[in-house]
């Protein structure tokens, strides 16, 4: 052998670097055997760059962003379930299944991304808008509340005069009566018995009112099971007619088709 010309610190070198030499190759050979393909990271969704953080400012573009976000996520899908067929064509199909997924993923979270601020933007809209309206309403209020309470403190000064006139005019009248009794004692029974008489005729004509409504109501009433019984009548008349026209259809048919002897 060629080593056993070399020195023998020369020939033990050259051993060792064989043997290391060989074991690098065999522990290489594995990993190739067995180490799964590495999964490269996606790029970033095309949504995300469109919208990109703090860009959704206004209700607008928050609407624009949501539709948008709508057609991508059906898009993602369509584009997922596509990478799906295409990696069952593939050798190393766990490595395209996880890539596909991780695209997938990212997608979906990056569209969510956008949902959520464009759904605060609107929130925060809203807010602003209720409390811009709140504010007005106060403003409002504390402008109009002199005037209201000037009409309020007039409103109850005519309340207030007018009550006072009218304990007057009672008063007056009640006075007038007291001198009209001193004159004439039979005055105030006389007024009692024109107020009665008054009252009696007035509810004579309000029982003659309502005896007329009840006569009206019970005329109505007949007059409306006249025309049901009248459309009733009708409907079986024109029945019975019916019947005596199919009736004598059938015998006129069979006088023009008699059946044949025997049968």
């Amino acid at each position: 052998m060629l080593t056993s010309l070399l020195p023998p610190s020369r020939t033990i070198f050259i051993a060792a670097m064989i043997a290391s030499i060989a074991s690098i190759a065999s522990i290489s050979g594995c990993a190739l055997l067995t180490a799964e393909p590495v999964v490269v990271a996606p790029a970033p969704s095309g949504l995300r760059l469109a919208y990109p953080a703090g860009s959704i400012t206004n209700v607008q573009r928050a609407d624009e962003a949501l539709r948008d976000a709508n057609t991508s996520r059906t898009a993602i899908e369509q584009q997922y379930r596509a990478e799906q067929v295409e990696c069952f064509k593939k050798f190393f199909i766990s490595n395209c299944t996880n890539a596909a997924k991780e695209r997938h993923r990212i997608a979906r979270a990056e569209t969510r991304q956008v949902e959520v601020e464009a759904d605060y933007v609107k929130r925060r809209d809203r807010a602003e808008q209720r409390d811009a309206s709140i504010a007005q309403r106060a403003a409002q209020e504390a402008e109009n509340a002199p005037r209201q309470l000037q009409e309020t403190a007039e409103r109850e000064k005519a309340a207030a005069e007018k009550k006072v006139e009218r304990e007057k005019n009672q008063q007056k009248v009640i006075q007038s009566e007291q001198k009209a009794a001193a004159a004439d004692p039979q005055a105030r029974q006389r007024a009692f018995d024109a107020k009665a008489a008054q009252q009696t005729a007035e509810a004579a004509a309000d029982q003659k009112k309502r005896s007329a409504n009840i006569i009206a109501f019970e005329k109505k009433k007949a007059d409306a099971l006249a025309r049901q019984k009248q459309i009733a009548d009708n409907k079986a008349k024109k029945t019975a007619e019916q019947a005596e026209k199919d009736a004598a259809a059938k015998r006129a048919a069979a006088l023009a088709n008699p059946a044949a002897p025997g049968k």
